[in-house]
């Protein structure tokens, strides 16, 4: 038992150790507390600090030493906790005989007999009481409550300062915030090294320009950094770069003899290779891995060695150049065990809820069955914030070994698909993962099957085949809804992530009710597996569909879903957080707030293409851009975005459209129906008539306009029909006077659209004198149609254009690229003669005589 002493002053300084006077500094801040303790391992400059601050500072302090006290009496009468108790006494009062002595022992006797310090402490009021007292070692004080007694003394005497060394953490410590005194704390990560320290300890050595490395390993433990400092003249001769790595070879041999047996006991290096495994080792985690030994004095032991370093709650990590050197040792001598740990440490921090931990556990072990639980268990989380490490772990992952574990296969494909990294990558996964899983697909449990569909769906997404991707996301869900419920309980927290997933597909395919029904299934399974954010992400997921297509009311709805379950209102992965703000922008963009839906769409617009949904967010940029009264710079951005697609990710023939469109009604904003006419060319017939019906209204010619909507009937999705509906009634008004049957019936139309489901955007995209007319009439008929946020002239109305032909419109725009005539033939696959008629006939329509007089006129009402 260590016998604790009042000793004679400080020890005599060490030349050798580095004084620091930031630690000066923080030893002044804490001294005004009742009690500091200084901790950290041996070696790491405790007392050299308590030495100095007690120099600088000329401050007389009693010194109560284990390790410098003389040797305790061959008979002593008093228990341990007497004997420090009366230690601590002869610090705190100024002892000068030993009559004074032998009454100090006698009043720590009583008091640690159960007197109460307290009430025996008046015994020595005539004696001259200290003011600060330097306990050293109090690690050592084991086997009886020292720390107790500590802290009784402090309470009796409250004008006594103590500042307590100790090499490992303590019950006062753990449990500071629930102690009334004022405990002040200098733990490791104070008395490590920093940076600036560690080059001037590595000065003149080969290890002098990688200061910053050297702190990581060591911690900044003194005693590791002089290990390397003694080890680097072994190495003194390596090459340039590789001096850290020739040092840490050398010092090797070393550190394995002292962290194996004979150095330290079979069980406490069999302890240590367990606290090596995880980077963080929590006290939970650390009692599973010690078994039936006693985990709180391995601990204890090894961070006195200075093998670790101790939180405040309990836990450790080992010095990272130990633990490298352990791990290295352990895998060339001890797999199996590592293995069986890797395991371990794997499900704890599966249990706990910190998947990428448990994953890197998995992975470090190859373990897929580890991996496909993580996933199963925590896919979104992965996905949205640790997206890049996750994707790293897995891609090192064959082929083979993918394809009978759909769940990682699912995991790098859904990561492959959510950035521009690797596409093609992506798609041979796909392939390659379903090709070697033909031979065994029929013999699959169904929820395996289930899986391996999706990395298709999911990767031919991302490729670009856009149609086989919904082609396999049917046949996806239609295994689901035949799997028997055990089977689906088989797939865990991941059945909400393959049903939102295979919806994702049918969406961009344009399939938006069945997306719609796969994303309310996935926010079911969700809310009843309590997965808050992945049953918000398809909650964001539904808003954005249905504000697709014009249900503002669901939308919102959905979008309040959202916010009551805290979806979106911290930091989350863009590509996880774009069908938020998608459905967001679009609200914003029908109640007449282009700038809210810019801000919406700000978080995501620069990463907009480097991900699936990049199409949507382009469009509802440029509508904001158009409803904002700015669609020059819009149509530029469109059209440069439009050339250049072939590089960004694959996109549907909807998502195709959308961006068309868009470009059209920007040109038409910008006074050129003639260019906004020959984009639409390219648009699929329903959407080509829309966007030509709103270009001839602006040109005059509201007749070819309803005659296009009469054809069209009254539209599909509630978004269409308030386009036909605002298209008519603006037509009708040109052409019809008074307020005509058909106007009434239309306004009425529009209000029904406006008050149920908040649509009106698209009326007021009409024309700026067709938009006057509208207005007036709902206002005249007493229909309200929710014009009043938005400008009077968005698009204005333009010179009258010639009806020409998609023919006669290519034809002119090549005038300008050519001046030959059979050039022109040429671009157009036809004969000269055919072009000079095509020619004859664009002149008279025009009304002019020749080429220049064409292009001048054609520039002048926007027809180029």
């Amino acid at each position: 038992m260590p016998h604790f002493a009042v000793v004679p002053g400080p020890p005599r300084p060490n030349p050798l150790v580095l004084s620091r006077a930031r630690l000066l500094r923080a030893l002044d801040d804490a001294a005004a507390a009742p009690l500091t303790i200084l901790r950290a391992p041996e070696g790491a400059g405790k007392t050299t600090l308590l030495q100095d601050w007690t120099a600088a500072r000329e401050r007389t302090a009693a010194w109560v030493s284990a390790r410098r006290s003389p040797l305790a009496p061959a008979e002593q009468s008093a228990g341990p906790s007497a004997a420090f108790l009366a230690a601590l006494l002869a610090g705190a009062f100024d002892v000068q005989d030993p009559e004074e002595a032998v009454l100090v022992e006698e009043v720590a006797r009583e008091a640690a007999d159960g007197a109460g310090l307290g009430s025996v402490l008046p015994r020595l009021a005539h004696l001259a009481a200290r003011n600060l007292l330097i306990l050293e070692d109090l690690h050592l004080a084991t086997g009886f409550p020292a720390e107790d007694l500590l802290l009784d003394l402090l309470r009796a005497m409250p004008g006594l300062r103590i500042i307590a060394s100790t090499a490992s953490l303590g019950s006062i410590e753990v449990r500071r915030p629930l102690l009334e005194l004022d405990i002040a704390v200098i733990g490791p990560a104070q008395l490590a090294f920093t940076t600036e320290e560690c080059e001037h300890a590595l000065a003149g050595t080969t290890l002098q320009d990688q200061a910053e490395e050297v702190q990581r390993l060591t911690g900044g433990l003194p005693r590791w950094v002089r290990f390397l400092v003694l080890s680097s003249s072994a190495a003194a001769r390596s090459r340039p770069g590789r001096q850290l790595s020739a040092v840490l070879d050398a010092g090797a041999a070393d550190l394995a003899a002292l962290l194996s047996p004979p150095a330290v006991s079979a069980g406490f290096a069999e302890f240590l290779l367990g606290a090596c495994v995880p980077e963080e080792l929590p006290a939970a985690l650390a009692a599973r891995i010690g078994g039936v030994q006693d985990v709180e004095e391995m601990l204890s032991d090894a961070e006195q060695r200075g093998f670790l370093t101790r939180t405040a709650d309990g836990g450790a990590a080992v010095i990272p150049l130990l633990r490298r050197a352990v791990l290295a040792s352990a895998g060339k001598t001890s797999p199996a065990p590592l293995h069986a740990l890797q395991e371990l440490c794997g499900r704890y921090f599966l249990a706990q809820g910190q998947p990428l931990v448990a994953l890197r556990h998995a992975m470090a072990v190859d373990s897929l069955d580890l991996a496909t639980d993580v996933i199963r268990h925590h896919a979104l989380e992965l996905f949205t914030f640790h997206g890049p490490e996750t994707r790293k772990l897995l891609e090192g992952v064959s082929l083979r070994r993918l394809a009978r574990h759909p769940a990682p296969a699912l995991a790098l494909a859904v990561l492959y698909n959510s950035s521009a990294f690797r596409r093609i990558r992506g798609a041979e996964l796909a392939t390659l993962a379903m090709s070697g899983a033909r031979a065994i697909f029929r013999s699959m449990p169904a929820a395996e099957r289930l899986l391996l569909i999706l990395v298709e769906a999911v990767t031919l997404r991302g490729s670009g085949q856009i149609d086989k991707s919904a082609a396999r996301a049917r046949t996806g869900l239609q295994t689901y809804l035949e799997m028997p419920l055990a089977e689906r309980e088989r797939i865990g927290p991941l059945e909400s992530v393959a049903i939102a997933h295979l919806g994702i597909s049918l969406w961009r395919d344009g399939a938006t009710e069945e997306a719609e029904n796969a994303f309310t299934r996935a926010a079911s399974l969700a809310a009843a597996q309590h997965q808050p954010d992945y049953e918000g992400y398809y909650h964001s997921l539904s808003a954005c569909i249905l504000a697709g297509r014009g249900d503002l009311t669901g939308a919102a709805q959905f979008l309040q879903r959202c916010s009551n379950l805290g979806w979106g209102s911290g930091e989350l992965h863009h590509y996880s957080v774009t069908p938020l703000r998608l459905a967001q922008a679009m609200t914003a963009l029908e109640v007449g707030e282009p700038a809210a839906a810019k801000a919406a769409l700000s978080g995501v617009l620069d990463q907009a293409d480097t991900m699936e949904l990049w199409p949507r967010v382009r469009y509802l940029d440029a509508l904001a851009d158009l409803a904002a009264g700015n669609p020059a710079p819009a149509a530029a951005r469109l059209e440069e975005v439009l050339a250049n697609k072939s590089g960004l990710p694959p996109i549907s023939g909807p998502e195709h459209a959308l961006l068309v469109r868009a470009q059209s009604l920007l040109l038409l904003a910008g006074g050129l129906p003639g260019r906004a006419l020959a984009a639409a060319q390219s648009l699929p017939t329903p959407e080509r008539d829309m966007v030509t019906a709103r270009i001839h209204l602006a040109t005059g010619q509201a007749g070819k306009t309803l005659s296009t909507v009469i054809r069209s009937g009254a539209g599909g999705s509630l978004r269409e029909q308030a386009e036909v509906a605002g298209l008519s009634v603006a037509a009708r008004l040109q052409l019809e006077s008074g307020l005509a049957p058909g106007v009434k019936l239309e306004l009425a139309r529009l209000s029904v659209l406006y008050r149920e489901h908040g649509l009106r955007l698209s009326t007021a995209l009409l024309p700026a004198a067709d938009l006057e007319r509208v207005r007036n009439a709902a206002a005249a008929t007493g229909h309200d149609v929710g014009l009043d946020p938005f400008p009077k002239n968005v698009i204005n109305s333009t010179a009258g254009m010639p009806d020409l032909t998609p023919r006669e419109l290519a034809i002119l725009n090549s005038l300008v690229r050519s001046g030959s005539l059979a050039e022109i033939a040429g671009m157009h696959f036809v004969s000269v003669n055919t072009v000079k008629s095509q020619l004859r006939g664009l002149y008279r329509k025009i009304g002019v005589a020749g080429r220049d007089e064409a292009v001048n006129e054609a520039l002048r009402r926007g027809l180029l």
